[in-house]
């Protein structure tokens, strides 16, 4: 056999095995939300989970969005396989059903809301920054109480 078949053939027996490699390397966790504040169980919580800035500033750049009931106050929510990471998560309770969240005519909201590390900012959103967090373990738990502003 020559040098250059020789070679061809180790470069195509390595890379299944390469390919193997790079999927087996990249760890994933679970990650469960809990979030609780509710003043009552009506309408829908919404839920954003981002993995980047962009993400943050763009909801439609979110890793997820999640919609769910709200039962005795509480909302629980499990992401199985999640890449390891860093994320960012804004929620909102959509007390009324009209699938947004309702604000006054200073832009101040009306629903209860609340963001990963509880981070709160009384002249705004507050920055990815305060709201990131690490998922570096097989499972991470985020609790995040929903407050109206005060």
């Amino acid at each position: 056999m020559s040098f250059r078949i020789k070679l061809l053939c180790i470069l195509i027996l390595s890379l299944p095995a390469t390919s193997i490699y790079s999927r087996e390397a990249q760890q994933t966790g679970d990650l469960t939300i809990v979030l609780t504040g509710f003043e009552n169980n009506n309408g829908l919580v919404w839920i954003s989970v981002v993995n980047s800035e962009q993400g943050y500033v763009d909801e439609h750049k979110a890793f997820c969005g999640i919609r769910s009931k709200i039962t005795n106050k509480r909302v629980e929510v499990i992401l199985k396989g999640i890449p390891y990471g860093e994320y960012g998560i804004r929620t909102y309770h959509d007390d009324d059903g009209s699938g947004s969240l309702n604000k006054n005519f200073l832009g101040i909201p009306k629903d209860a809301y609340g963001f990963s590390n509880n981070a709160r900012d009384l002249t705004g959103t507050p920055s990815y920054d305060k709201v990131r967090f690490k998922l570096n373990a097989s499972a991470v738990t985020v609790n995040i109480t929903v407050k109206k502003y005060p």
